[in-house]
């Protein structure tokens, strides 16, 4: 038996699917950059549990889009960025130094573009104003939510 909770998640879900998940929608939206860049290489930005689970790469592999993530320290630095700068509400200049680390070292491993892959790193790289190619999951994925309610979007 479902708890009520269970039973309230399972039909939001059922009422979401068409939707798409998250990933997939941000694999949309790296697709099209791709349009733009074509040939070009994403670099998957997230928490250590999101790269840890591979979401993005699966999904990624199934487009046939090549990819990297960041390394042991570029993961740390993410962490740092999303929860010790973004949730705690500390100025987003404070990672600046971090998020470009990132950055730099995704375009030396051959990163054309870099998908957004927490709701907290748009946030940091909108407020630093970052000059790079980015590809935001959660803006594609409330896009997809809008069109999908009948609306028409920007």
């Amino acid at each position: 038996l479902m708890s009520p909770l269970q039973d309230f998640l399972e039909r939001l879900l059922h009422l979401f699917k068409p939707l798409g998940t998250v990933c997939n929608k941000g694999i949309d939206e790296g697709n099209a950059h791709r349009r733009f860049y074509p040939g070009k290489t994403a670099c998957i930005l997230g928490t250590a549990a999101t790269l840890e689970m591979q979401l993005y790469d699966k999904a990624l592999e199934t487009k046939g889009v090549p990819y990297v993530t960041p390394s042991e320290e570029g993961k740390k630095a993410l962490m740092r960025i999303i929860y010790d700068v973004v949730k705690a509400g500390k100025p987003v200049e404070e990672c600046r130094a971090d998020f470009e680390a990132v950055i730099a070292e995704g375009i030396k491993n051959g990163a054309d573009y870099f998908i957004l892959g927490c709701t907290e790193l748009p946030i940091a790289a909108d407020e630093l104003k970052l000059p790079y190619n980015f590809a935001d999951p959660t803006y594609a994925l409330a896009r997809a939510a809008i069109l999908f309610c009948g609306y028409e979007t920007v």
